[in-house]
């Protein structure tokens, strides 16, 4: 399978504002998301929400004219610069009708976050990748036995081989693959194409 052919369809479905459906999955899963992400940037909960609300907004408007790269992340990496953008702009309107004192952190923050390489980008992706993969896993957990959900764990949440899985959960190296493929690709369906852009 071709890892964007799917994320590129979903951001196809979106470019059409008549999509009811694709743009409400968009907003159940990338709403809830922007919200944990800023909150583990340490951004206050109204801030947070206020942010997010924005940057809903601004998918709104720029998801149907934005064209895909065909490189992992672009997608991924284009929602985190629109974060920090209306990050930074929440930050400066709030200064400017009350004295916060934290300004040149906030700005620090967003600065890093448009960079791609920075420590604090990686972070957002690592913890988007792991926010998102919960999610979706919680929807279909039902669907699979204990032990392939475990296998699934440990390889893609744990980051352990397939080596190393098989010899905690005491089956083989291949038993283990063949679970994380069955729960990835369930995930990939029930994603709609968000999880290529974090696997």
């Amino acid at each position: 399978m071709n890892r964007n052919l799917t994320s590129i369809t979903l951001l196809a479905r979106l470019r059409s504002p008549h999509d009811g459906a694709a743009w409400q999955r968009f907003q159940d899963t990338y709403g809830g998301l922007l919200l944990a992400l800023l909150r583990s940037l340490g951004v206050q909960e109204q801030d947070a929400e206020d942010v997010r609300q924005e940057v809903l907004r601004v998918a709104l408007e720029q998801l149907p004219h934005f064209e895909h790269n065909g490189r992992p992340g672009a997608f991924r990496n284009w929602l985190r610069q629109v974060t920090a953008n209306r990050l930074k702009q929440h930050w400066r309107q709030l200064n400017r009708h009350q004295a916060t004192g934290r300004d040149s952190e906030c700005m620090a923050l967003s600065e890093q976050l448009v960079d791609p390489h920075s420590n604090l980008s990686q972070r957002w992706d690592a913890e988007a990748r792991r926010l998102l993969c919960e999610q979706l896993m919680s929807q279909v957990e039902s669907e699979f036995k204990p032990e392939t959900i475990r296998a699934f764990r440990v390889v893609r949440l744990e980051g352990h081989s397939p080596k190393e899985a098989a010899e905690l959960l005491g089956v083989t190296a291949n038993a283990v693959r063949v679970n994380c493929s069955r729960v990835l690709a369930r995930l990939r369906e029930l994603g709609e194409g968000m999880v290529e852009e974090f696997f």
